[in-house]
C-alpha cells in the first residue's frame, strides 16, 4: 500500500471535515493504483505531520509517498 497527496480541493474538503488534525492529506492506494476502499466502497484517507509520514516508510507502513 502506497500514499497519493490529496489534490488542493479535496484536502480542504476534508480538512473541513475534520479541522482538529494537521498535516498532509493523503489518498490510501492499493499497489495497482486504485483507492483503497472499506467494505462500504469508501475510500480512505490519512493526514500526516513530516515525522509520521517519516516514521510510516519506515516502518513499511506504506511502500512509497505519490506527490
Amino acid at each position: 500500500m502506497y500514499l497519493k497527496k490529496a489534490n488542493t480541493r479535496l484536502a480542504k474538503k476534508l480538512s473541513e471535515n475534520v479541522p482538529f488534525v494537521p498535516g498532509t492529506w493523503y489518498i490510501k492506494m492499493n499497489e495497482n493504483g486504485t483507492p483503497v476502499k472499506t467494505l462500504q466502497g469508501q475510500s480512505l484517507y490519512t493526514c500526516m505531520n513530516n515525522e509520521a509520514l517519516y516514521d510510516s516508510l519506515k516502518t513499511r507502513e506504506f511502500t512509497n509517498v505519490e506527490y
